[in-house]
């Protein structure tokens, strides 16, 4: 039967690859203008049948990849993942959204990753400006209080939302940044910044911008494999950088008290109160193998709410909200990409890895993959990446 199932795959590979990259942008471009303030224009109908027959591309394109896998390892990490997203769903109350994310993970096992980076960069940057300009304009919420959201649910995201975009944007153009765009980017996240006072995913960005600067200057693989192979095995450490930012969060939200709290002032205050939150989170809810629905109240685009409650904190969100399961086969797919990065010298995407990683201690976006676009492409083929880069400088 299975391999009845393969050769029929294998017959029609290019238009189940090409369903694939339809699905996977409509569902993107769906999910990323579903977090601004246009979200109030969709529930009508015509979007929901969107997000419908992209989630039906996805399916079948990720049922695709299971039957086709030759390798038993990748089919029982499939199945744990989709059957750990089902039962987070059923068990943990949480909503469907998680579900989707195993989904297209599991769709894009092998596909290209560059095309989706493509999607996802083109997508991220017409839905900003777009809701940008309707909010100017008063067609949907103009959020001014405490900052400038520019459209989106609130100003924090907004900056995290460009800094996504531009990280996905170095890794598609690889090494061939040209010189006078690096300028603009910083004039730009600058300016974002400004209006937004996103500090943590501007510190980050900044931080991918001068590192893709550094490698674009001096690429690393210009030096022979000889004298290169000490320095990579000791780049290893950083394999396990979400690993490590897992255990500090877990940990710090454990053993933190408020009494602790109130010696954290200043600058800290972000600090502080990001660590009572997680503390109440890990305390207030058990241990749990699929995760459990948390009832939360984030400021965002609605001010009467009552007293505020959100988990910042990547780490213990997944770990809270999506359960243990989840949370390993998450930290597993982005640990193996880092690993698989660092043995192909693909230093634009190893660099930015780790930045994120230290982005998400302090933000909550590791697990949506309509934001973190790198999670959704944990499992895909980076192969464009392995190419021998240019060892020239781009005027």
């Amino acid at each position: 039967m299975f391999s009845k199932i393969n050769a029929i795959c294998d017959r029609h590979r290019r238009a189940l690859d090409m369903l694939f990259y339809i699905g996977f942008t409509l569902n993107i471009f769906y999910f990323f203008l579903r977090r601004t303030m246009f979200y109030v224009f969709m529930d009508a109908l015509p979007w929901m049948g969107l997000l419908g027959i992209s989630l039906l591309m996805l399916l079948i394109s990720a049922l695709n990849e299971i039957f086709r896998s030759e390798s038993k390892m990748e089919v029982i990490f499939d199945l744990a993942l989709l059957i750990s997203g089902a039962l987070q769903y059923v068990i943990g109350g949480h909503y469907p959204i998680q579900f989707f994310m195993v989904i297209v993970m599991i769709a894009a096992r092998r596909k290209d990753a560059k095309k989706c980076l493509m999607a996802f960069v083109a997508s991220g940057t017409f839905i900003l400006i777009f809701v940008w300009i309707l909010s100017l304009n008063g067609i949907i919420y103009y959020q001014t209080e405490p900052n400038l959201a520019l459209g989106t649910s609130n100003s924090t995201d907004c900056m995290a939302d460009w800094f996504f975009v531009i990280s996905a944007y170095l890794v598609f153009r690889r090494n061939k940044v040209k010189w006078f765009e690096y300028p603009i980017l910083y004039l730009w996240t600058t300016y974002i910044f400004y209006l937004t006072k996103g500090r943590t995913a501007a510190i980050c960005l900044y931080a991918v911008l001068t590192y893709s600067l550094i490698i674009n200057i001096k690429t690393i693989t210009k030096t022979s494999s000889k004298s290169t192979t000490k320095p990579y095995r000791a780049l290893a450490f950083f394999d396990f950088s979400y690993v490590y930012a897992f255990i500090f969060s877990f940990f710090a939200g454990i053993f933190f008290s408020e009494l602790f709290a109130d010696k954290l002032t200043g600058s800290l205050n972000t600090i502080q109160s990001r660590l009572i939150l997680t503390h109440k989170a890990l305390i207030s809810r058990p241990f749990s193998l699929f995760g459990s629905h948390v009832n939360e109240a984030g400021f965002g685009g609605n001010h009467d709410i009552g007293e505020y409650f959100f988990i910042d904190n990547s780490y213990v969100r997944v770990y809270v909200m999506l359960g243990a399961v989840m949370a390993f086969l998450l930290f597993y797919a982005i640990t193996g990409l880092a690993i698989e990065a660092r043995k192909g010298q693909m230093w634009i995407l190893y660099g930015i890895l780790v930045i994120i990683s230290v982005d998400c201690i302090m933000e909550h976006h590791f697990a949506e993959y309509w934001c973190n676009i790198i999670i959704s492409l944990a499992l895909a083929d980076w192969g464009f990446l392995k190419l021998e880069p240019d060892t020239e400088c781009h005027q």
